[in-house]
């Protein structure tokens, strides 16, 4: 199993269209990907979905990082998946 980590305070630099795009090109070649999504923004995570989460406007929350780290949610309530593409979300995405 190869780990590849983005990090950076910073802002600007590059690291959701990273992240994402590396993401999905690994992924479209069968490889397994697991995205952490840290950003209390979730901008990968709504890259990666496309759209943010219809439920969000009826008032639901999706389990988070923080929920499963909490021990509130399982990670499989706090995964979302893919074919071959994975996502943990810090905060929900709305």
């Amino acid at each position: 199993m190869k780990k590849i980590v983005f990090t950076n305070d910073k802002g600007g630099v590059g690291k959701t269209t990273t992240v994402a795009n590396l993401a999905v090109g690994l992924s479209q070649r069968g490889k397994q990907v697991l995205v952490v999504d840290m950003d209390p923004q979730a901008d990968v995570t709504y890259a990666l979905l496309g759209q943010r989460a219809p439920e969000m406007k009826r008032g639901y929350l999706p389990p988070t990082i923080h929920a499963l780290l909490l021990g509130h949610h399982s990670l499989d309530q706090v995964m979302l998946h893919g074919s071959h593409l994975y996502t943990l979300r810090h905060n929900p995405v709305y």
